[in-house]
């Protein structure tokens, strides 16, 4: 079953959802008044192990570092990035469409957005996900519906979720690259990775 991938609506590529295809992932700030919640995401959580590592704290900017950090599960996820009531909000939404996802047959998910900073009030998370493996007839279509900049999927699961590899610039960024750039400053940042299998 082949579907229409939109994210920004350049090259408006059609894609079939393979079937038990293996994942392509590598895998390889002073607090001011008021944001005392993020110190457990500024120090990195010190001793929290994650594929490749130690999950690193995010740098001067409020961002985390270049590269993909792969979280040991969901509770290392909401502990370094859940400390507010909204914050625990998006959370779920997040959860609800990974858990989706996942039982898709999604493997991979990265998080990105404002939601992994040290913004103390993300307006809604951004994540992508890697379709291979994917089995269209168990995915929520809301997640392949990217029109009307992604409204539905805000208003089901409270923050936008791509498909890795789609294109997310004219010039032929996939999602999974775009994510790791600063869209103001263009400076390389971090994003979280997630093995749906870990889920629980």
């Amino acid at each position: 079953m082949a579907f229409a991938k939109g994210g920004l609506g350049v090259g408006g590529r059609h894609t079939a959802l393979a079937v038990g295809g293996v994942s392509p992932s590598p895998h390889p700030l002073p607090l001011g008044e008021g944001f005392s919640w993020l110190a457990g995401v500024l120090d990195g959580g010190a001793g929290r192990r994650y594929r490749g590592g130690v999950i690193p704290p995010l740098n001067e900017r409020g961002v985390l570092p270049p590269g993909v950090h792969w979280a040991e599960g969901w509770a290392e996820v909401q502990e370094r990035f859940g400390g507010t009531a909204w914050r625990l909000r998006l959370l779920q939404g997040l959860r609800n469409a990974l858990d989706n996802l996942r039982n898709a047959g999604c493997r991979t998910a990265y998080i990105n957005g404002s939601f992994v900073t040290a913004k103390p009030v993300p307006n809604d998370f951004d994540a992508c996900w890697e379709e291979a493996g994917v089995l269209a007839l168990y995915l929520d279509p809301v997640l392949l519906d990217f029109s009307n900049r992604r409204q539905a999927q805000k208003e089901k699961y409270l923050g936008e979720l791509f498909i890795a590899s789609d294109i997310a610039t004219a010039d032929g960024i996939p999602y999974y690259q775009y994510f790791q750039r600063d869209t103001i400053t263009r400076e390389t940042k971090g994003i979280v990775g997630l093995d749906l299998t870990l889920l629980s």
